[in-house]
């Protein structure tokens, strides 16, 4: 199957296959993905009545394979936990993806309620973003079902994308990514944009185990720029996202591509 870890997909994921992807009729079969590479994927039937494509055939993806669930906390004695408990039963969100584990230190997420009003206390547990000193997501929630159900999934799908990540494959060592601050010109070139004009001034703020650790200087309007180089034989293309860890949100950034084929820079 022409897509692979690159794309999300995961082991064991179950897809469908069609013959004609305009009119989803006659399904081949479904296959399940047993290997795994960068770009694509080996499948399996699942059922012996799944006949294989022998030319191109369009799949569907009709089940999620082996993705690390979202583990969250809620103190025994706490209210919350009995409420929880008739959420997760209920068809007010997708909470398939959630694990409640007994241990603070094995969870992404902590939930609680206030002893003063009654009202949900959501905070980050999960080191990678409580090293940045970022811990309060909320307070002051409601404890109502629709809400905290839509906070839930919300939370679940943020930290299923930010667990996305694999070192396995061999395309890691292909690709570097460096971290400048930016110097920008006295003089400029008139028809040329600004950002194309941007000159690295410094060393490279990307450290070996591929963080980025610095102090924002503190002259206004001082721009910085990542530089990612790709040493692989095919083109490869980036998909840079932020992740909000105040509100669960995930966003793109924007951007466009130089010329140059192998030194890839915003």
């Amino acid at each position: 199957m022409g897509a692979g870890a690159a794309n999300g997909i995961a082991i064991n994921a179950e897809f469908t296959a069609y013959s004609d992807p305009d009119e989803l009729l006659n399904p081949l079969g479904t296959f399940v993905v047993k290997r795994l590479l960068p770009f694509e994927s080996d499948v399996i039937p699942l059922t012996p009545s799944s006949t294989l494509p022998i030319q191109g055939a369009t799949a569907i993806q009709t089940k999620e394979g082996n993705v690390e669930l979202f583990r969250l906390y809620i103190p025994p004695k706490d209210n919350f936990r009995r409420q929880y408990h008739s959420i997760q039963a209920s068809n007010t969100a997708d909470r398939q993806g959630i694990a409640l584990v007994n241990n603070p230190g094995e969870a992404q997420l902590k939930v609680f309620t206030s002893p003063l009003d009654g009202r949900l206390t959501f905070m980050h547990t999960d080191k990678r973003v409580t090293q940045h000193g970022m811990n309060l997501v909320s307070d002051g929630v409601e404890s109502d079902p629709v809400i905290v159900g839509g906070i839930l999934e919300t939370a679940a799908f943020y930290f299923r994308e930010l667990n996305r990540t694999t070192s396995s494959h061999d395309i890691m060592d292909l690709i570097e990514v460096e971290f400048y601050k930016l110097y920008v010109p006295s003089i400029r070139v008139a028809d040329r944009p600004v950002s194309e004009q941007l000159k690295p001034v410094g060393p490279n703020l990307c450290h070996e185990n591929k963080v980025i650790d610095f102090v924002v200087s503190d002259i206004p309007n001082t721009p910085y720029g990542f530089k990612i180089i790709n040493k692989a034989e095919e083109d490869l293309y980036v998909n840079a996202f932020y992740f909000d860890n105040t509100s669960f949100a995930i966003g793109e950034f924007q951007y466009s591509f130089p010329s140059a084929r192998h030194h890839l820079t915003n």
